[in-house]
């Protein structure tokens, strides 16, 4: 760890810019009047929590929570960024995938993945706990959003064979405020992280799917979520939608897999019927916690990440749909504050 005295005096929020190691601004300007250089150590907004090294990318971090709207745009307009909304009802598996997915990258790449830092890591480490011995639960879990906290968003950086580092920002909401478009449509209206998206994930809940007793809702409510959002004009053209089978691991342990396969094979039907409003739309099947039976932990998401990483389109725009009036934008900040980015050196399923 770098001490205090180690640190450079300067700052900067563009990744290109080398004012910290030869204290010259990028654009020319006096880094004292440069708005996107900070000064550092004595008598500056200096964190104890900021690393430096030679020829790393960083913003200092203070909370490492998730980002609010506008901690998220500030990414959006620095780094090449894919936004992923993840759609579905309560307990259909959002955080579960969220949390999986960073720990498989801390056991090294995934694929031609790689781990290239994020701003919100006491975020993911919260997500996370519940299923570590360190909870002392007796089954592992995960936290589930509240409907209360709004929408926030995980950060992650990745690069992938001669990709460069490009940022993903994985939008989390309780499944609750989805459920609501379906009975009126003006509920959609606060979904900014749906209209904003590159990826409209959607997930369907296979524990629900295999239950006899559930199955029917569950089809019900996962098509009425995606026409709500396109009937709502959230969806774009230029999107791309993943349905993503969640819990797959639960279908491989039931009796019944040929009923499953056809109630399964129904709903896709139905759900690629809106494969139209989007530019592709491709299928995947995970497993982020499973309970038992064959089935390895993060059973396809390395698939998943690499279709959230690609780029089809027009480099994204840096900011959020405004559709709230100033005070209501600001009750939607969350996690605001200093990011730290650490630069380390180094699919569908067929029915």
């Amino acid at each position: 760890m770098a001490t205090p005295s180690e640190r450079p005096k300067w700052l900067c929020k563009r990744a290109d810019c080398t004012v910290s190691t030869t204290g010259k601004c990028l654009e020319g300007l006096d880094p004292e009047n440069c708005p996107n250089v900070q000064m550092t150590g004595n008598g500056a907004h200096d964190s104890p929590n900021v690393l430096t090294a030679p020829d790393e990318s960083y913003l200092a971090l203070r909370d490492a929570e998730r980002l609010g709207l506008e901690a998220a745009e500030s990414v959006l307009r620095m780094d090449e960024t894919q936004v992923v909304a993840l759609v579905g009802p309560k307990d259909a598996g959002k955080t579960s995938l969220i949390a999986c997915l960073f720990e498989l990258f801390q056991r090294g790449p995934l694929d031609s993945l790689t781990f290239g830092g994020s701003a919100t890591l006491r975020a993911f480490e919260r997500a996370c706990h519940q299923a570590r011995a360190a909870s002392r639960r007796s089954t592992p879990d995960t936290e589930r959003t509240s409907h209360r906290e709004g929408v926030g968003f995980f950060h992650i950086r990745l690069t992938g064979g001669r990709t460069a580092l490009r940022s993903l920002l994985i939008a989390d909401r309780a499944g609750e405020s989805y459920r609501k478009i379906i009975d009126n449509l003006d509920n959609a209206a606060p979904l900014v992280e749906v209209s904003r998206a590159d990826i409209v994930t959607l997930l369907i809940d296979g524990g629900r799917l295999s239950d006899i007793d559930r199955r029917h809702q569950l089809r019900s409510e996962t098509t009425q979520i995606l026409s709500a959002l396109v009937e709502s004009g959230l969806t774009r053209k230029q999107q791309r939608l993943a349905l993503v089978l969640t819990k797959f691991d639960q279908i491989d342990q039931v009796s019944d897999k040929d009923r499953v396969s056809r109630d399964l094979a129904s709903l896709l039907a139905q759900l690629q019927s809106f494969a139209t409003h989007f530019c592709c739309c491709r299928t995947f099947e995970t497993a982020a916690s499973p309970t038992g039976g064959s089935v390895r932990r993060g059973h396809g998401l390395s698939s998943l990440a690499a279709y959230w990483m690609e780029s089809v389109h027009a480099p994204t725009e840096a900011s959020f749909p405004d559709v709230f009036g100033p005070e209501q934008n600001d009750r939607m900040q969350m996690g605001e504050g200093r990011m730290f980015w650490q630069v380390s050196a180094s699919a569908g399923f067929d029915l």
